[in-house]
């Protein structure tokens, strides 16, 4: 397996153009084959742009539920995050409860009407010590929106800049 380091050195080398790899706990490659197969058609056949057609299917892809994607390119790097106000905000996985130490007990609090960050409570303890807050990365983008899932997008060449 590659690291996104090697990724980013053979795409600078030459040896490909795109590079797309897929981070999930739960990972359906039938449902990432699907997508790949519309963007690389389109891209192919009709010259589309391969992100940002990438970008406008995400929102149809089955994919979603705690993936990220991993995108490299001669010219980009980004990371398409999903993301949801209470599982995943902003695409980061919030910790365990630290008052009852339980895994995924978050129910969404508060979001701050510029959605700069969001509050989380733990449904077990509902206390005051068993709540969260979560702030928006400064390099983070929405680019997609389905019901309540989001899709984000990171920025990765500012860690790659001394490669």
């Amino acid at each position: 397996m590659l690291s996104l380091t090697d990724m980013f050195l053979t795409i600078h080398r030459g040896f490909v153009k795109h590079i797309v790899s897929f981070d999930a706990p739960k990972f359906h490659p039938s449902n990432a084959g699907l997508l790949l197969i519309t963007v690389l058609n389109d891209h192919y056949l009709h010259r589309k742009s391969f992100v940002k057609h990438f970008e406008s299917c995400l929102a149809h892809s089955s994919l979603g539920s705690h993936a990220k994607i991993n995108i490299l390119t001669p010219d980009k790097a980004v990371t398409y995050a999903w993301g949801n106000n209470t599982s995943r905000p902003f695409g980061v996985l919030p910790p365990i409860c630290s008052h009852c130490q339980l895994p995924f007990t978050w129910q969404t609090r508060n979001v701050d009407s510029g959605e700069s960050s969001v509050v989380l409570r733990c449904s077990v303890c509902r206390g005051a010590k068993s709540t969260y807050r979560i702030t928006r990365p400064s390099d983070i983008e929405l680019v997609r929106v389905d019901n309540t899932n989001k899709w984000y997008r990171y920025n990765l060449v500012t860690h790659f800049a001394d490669v």
